[in-house]
């Protein structure tokens, strides 16, 4: 995974935020279309946060890159707790 320029990830490696956001088992991820290409949205739990994030999934010649990080709002927050 790549970070957008000028995103800081809750001051933690990359790799490391990458495994974790992975590492939820409990994790949602559902398609986003865009213009840009072809987006997701996850809510995953980090450190005790809810967060959304918004991502590609790596392809065989690109890696994935996480576009946006940000907490989950309540709504989100229930969505993943009743996911």
């Amino acid at each position: 995974f790549q970070v957008s320029p000028g995103l800081n990830v809750l001051s933690d490696p990359i790799g490391i935020f990458v495994r974790r956001i992975l590492a939820d088992p409990l994790a949602l991820s559902q398609p986003d279309p865009h213009p840009d290409g072809d987006r997701w949205n996850t809510l995953a739990v980090v450190q005790g946060k809810t967060l959304f994030i918004v991502h590609t999934w790596p392809e065989e010649d690109e890696p994935g890159r996480i576009i946006s990080v940000r907490e989950a709002s309540p709504r989100e927050r229930r969505a993943y707790g009743n996911g």
